[in-house]
């Protein structure tokens, strides 16, 4: 079972598999998607034709953590199964301290606080997007404040508190550092929403925390685990651009405290029906059983 794409360890494991009669399956993890091709497309996409397609047409299935639609656009022709990857509740602490970001940053007392968590990585997380949208969305209301929690990625902090200076946000704007355990928990618990403005993702697992603790979540599509947040409407889905990621701020704020409670809830009950690892188990051994039994194609 191999994962990612893009990686030639991949093609000479599937060659291997295949010569001495063992089945492969593949999970992208989100690395089929259209605007990760674009990024250096002169290396991308003949590597994709001659390489990692063809590598993924010979596996038994190729397994999908919510992006089949991206699977199939890049070509894939066998079978793709639907395991999404699950949530463990009895990871999130029973103490969560709701007060932690009013007091490890008293200013923002009254802020609308949203909260992203993950790598800094500017161009895959979308955080120019999500800069740009804030200072627009500042413009009509002054009360929002915004906490970016995460490692630094390939020089990534520099180039944040230079967007953050170049649109006058110092007051409004804050690099937190990364957050683990019950720390990351209890900033997502105490924000007032949280936000991922991602341009590619395979299943986004702070969305998915985030949502198992009951946080009101704004996303992009690329950011919305298998599109449940948007079916379901238990969160705030916006497109990959910055006029819709501004309006999606905006209206997270005016919901209000009730209004984004009653959207928590609704995205912790989704993880809770959609997402157990029971669950997500399950689909994949039943791919396994299927599709890689005796004499199965790979």
């Amino acid at each position: 079972h191999l994962h990612s794409a893009y990686v030639p360890g991949n093609i000479v494991l599937a060659r291997l598999a295949r010569r001495r009669g063992i089945s492969h399956v593949v999970t992208p993890n989100g690395n089929c998607s259209r605007t990760l091709l674009q990024r250096r497309p002169w290396l991308k996409i003949p590597y994709k034709c001659l390489l990692e397609r063809p590598m993924m047409n010979s596996a038994a299935f190729v397994h999908s953590v919510g992006d089949s639609a991206q699977i199939r656009d890049y070509g894939v022709s066998v079978p793709v199964v639907e395991g999404l990857n699950g949530m463990d509740f009895s990871e999130i602490p029973a103490d969560l301290d709701t007060g932690f970001i009013s007091r490890r940053y008293p200013a923002w007392a009254g802020r609308c606080v949203f909260v992203f968590i993950g790598r800094l990585d500017i161009e895959q997380k979308g955080l120019d997007l999500l800069l740009e949208a804030f200072a627009e969305a500042r413009e009509s209301r002054r009360d929002l404040a915004l906490l970016l929690v995460g490692p630094e990625w390939q020089g990534s902090v520099p180039r944040l508190k230079a967007m953050i200076a170049a649109r006058s946000l110092e007051d409004a704007v804050e690099l937190h550092g990364p957050a683990f355990g019950k720390e990351k928990f209890d900033l997502i618990r105490s924000a007032s929403a949280f936000v991922h403005a991602s341009r590619w993702e395979g299943l986004p697992f702070a969305v998915v925390e985030a949502m198992a603790v009951g946080a009101a979540c704004l996303v992009t599509h690329a950011a919305d685990p298998a599109g449940l947040l948007e079916r379901s409407g238990a969160g705030i889905v916006a497109e990959s651009e910055v006029a819709a990621i501004t309006r999606g701020l905006v209206e997270a704020a005016e919901l209000g405290e009730e209004g984004r409670a009653l959207k928590g809830s609704a995205g912790r009950a989704v993880v809770a029906g959609e997402m157990s690892w029971e669950r997500a188990a399950s689909k994949v051994c039943e791919g396994y059983r299927t599709h890689c039994g005796k004499g199965a194609q790979g």
